[in-house]
């Protein structure tokens, strides 16, 4: 079974700053995160696995995206 991201993909939420918190993960894979300078050019890769892990992302400057989730 697959879960999909967003529909809009690789984004920017039009607000000052997001918070992008982790929850929880169980026999899952995949829900890679993708933060991309303002060229959409890649600057980092971030699997969260840690409960309340947090990025915090300048939205003026960055875009972000998910991959899919496997169960």
């Amino acid at each position: 079974m697959t879960g999909k991201p967003s529909p809009e993909g690789i984004h920017r939420d039009g607000r000052d700053f997001v918070f992008i918190v982790f929850i929880d993960r169980k026999n899952i894979s995949g829900g890679q995160t993708t933060v991309l300078d303002l060229n959409k050019i890649p600057l980092t890769h971030v699997t969260m696995l840690q409960e309340s892990e947090t990025l915090f992302l300048d939205d003026e400057k960055l875009f972000h995206g998910v991959s899919e989730l496997e169960l």
